[in-house]
């Protein structure tokens, strides 16, 4: 199962890769960032967050195949996998949420 992005992002990543999004948010901060308005900063760090959810899922899935086939030598595995997950698809949703409940803040400002 692959999340689809908002706009051409179209994989998600191991949860474990999740870390790496807060040190490159360091690193650009640090640093001059390419976009002035920030776009390519956070779309960098959700690419990154959805890398990380779909090689979670594939890991899930790769151990369902597993169990299925009997080939699963720790059957708690199948349980954290899950547990990751659905904690990776819950943080890609609601960072998307977040983004677009600031994004309608924005647009309703008056200038």
């Amino acid at each position: 199962m692959d999340i689809s992005a908002i706009s051409g992002i179209n994989s998600i990543g191991s949860i474990g890769s999740i870390g790496s999004i807060g040190s490159t948010l360091n690193d650009s901060s640090a640093g001059s960032v390419s976009s002035a308005d920030g776009t390519s900063m956070f779309s960098d760090l959700y690419n990154g967050l959805i890398d990380s959810a779909n090689s979670t899922n594939t890991a899930f899935e790769g151990d369902i195949v597993k169990a299925a086939e009997g080939e699963l030598d720790n059957p708690q595995q199948l349980t954290i996998d899950s547990t990751k997950a659905n904690i990776a698809i819950q943080l890609v949703s609601s960072v998307r949420s977040q983004a677009l409940e600031a994004y309608n803040d924005v647009i309703k400002m008056s200038v």
